[in-house]
């Protein structure tokens, strides 16, 4: 079966004819909603899309929308340091869920589940009926990569060995991140048969994941670090523990890096990158985005026009409809 990559393209001709003047007031009008639907159009173009998906799906949706959940609190999934707890919400009905597993930013220094998940977009796919999960992971002043992804995955697969006592598919989950909890997440979607990041709890457990949700993740840590010295210590001297430019570093930086593991059977990707993202450049989530169609796995990325490192567009309806779209299609 062909895989098709191709860019939505709304552009139409149009023509144009002279009318009597008695009729320019309409012409104004029409004008106006053209110009509208125009705009309209060119927003949608500023998301791309590996036209198929391979993988059979129900017709209908899993979902059950609630008004309440059940919270359950700090729930240990590894015993590598006291931090790695998550919480985990489920609707309040029979089930079982499709979940979203959330990681958080903080340029893998900061954050945690408690500041960073559930009281923000997450909420809201609780009440539209996924079972969601904020989890922490260990930050750099604590330990050095590969531990946060070693951490990401342990989450996984604590949720999939305990999916049915929390009503739980444990074959539909997806992993939703942004920044650095976006590169995390891009990583748990492309690192599924990378058996050296599986340590830890539930050894006997996959750590797959079947749809990645990448908010401005940085996705080559190479080219990332060269961009400011800022960067190139915020990635070698706390996440990697090395200067970027001495022997070696760049080895460890290359084998942090989500662009380096993308293969044919990687999980479907959403990743939406603003084009003023100042934090983050933009090309790091295009070059994902190109080379995930290039290997004929499904990805669609959205650019946000005038957006920064995140902030309230991210929060917009329009993009929290199309995550929940996303992951409702993909987990079904």
């Amino acid at each position: 079966m062909s895989h098709l990559k191709h860019k939505k393209n709304n552009k139409k001709n149009t023509r144009f004819r002279f009318i009597p003047i008695a009729f320019i007031g309409l012409i104004t009008l029409l004008g106006g909603i053209f110009i509208a639907v125009t705009e309209s159009q060119q927003k949608q173009d500023n998301i791309s899309y590996a036209a198929e998906d391979t993988t059979p799906t129900p017709s209908s949706s899993l979902l059950i929308p609630t008004a309440t959940f059940t919270s359950y609190k700090n729930l240990r999934y590894s015993n590598a340091s006291p931090r790695l707890l998550l919480d985990l919400y489920t609707p309040d009905h029979a089930g079982p869920f499709p979940l979203i597993i959330y990681v958080h930013g903080g340029s893998w220094s900061s954050g945690s589940k408690d500041t960073n998940c559930a009281a923000y977009s997450t909420a809201k796919m609780m009440y539209r009926g996924f079972a969601v999960a904020c989890i922490n992971y260990r930050l750099t002043n604590e330990a050095i990569y590969p531990a946060q992804i070693e951490d990401v995955k342990g989450a996984v697969r604590f949720l999939r060995a305990n999916a049915a006592q929390y009503k739980l598919y444990d074959t539909k989950i997806g992993i939703w991140g942004a920044s650095s909890g976006g590169h995390l997440a891009a990583l748990a979607g492309t690192t599924d048969d990378i058996t050296q990041y599986e340590t830890g709890l539930n050894l006997s457990t996959s750590s797959s994941v079947q749809a990645v949700v990448d908010y401005f993740g940085p996705t080559d840590l190479v080219e990332f670090s060269k961009t400011s010295s800022q960067r190139q210590d915020i990635v070698g001297a706390k996440l990697l523990g090395c200067k970027i430019t001495a022997p070696g570093c760049t080895e460890k930086a290359i084998a942090a890096s989500p662009l380096s593991y993308v293969t044919a059977d990687d999980a479907p990707f959403f990743i939406l990158h603003g084009d003023k993202d100042r934090a983050v450049p933009l090309s790091q989530s295009q070059r994902l985005h190109d080379s995930l169609l290039a290997h004929n796995v499904r990805s669609e990325l959205a650019i946000v026009q005038g957006m920064g490192h995140g902030g309230v567009q991210t929060s917009e309806s329009s993009q929290i409809d199309a995550v929940s779209n996303f992951f409702d299609l993909l987990l079904r």
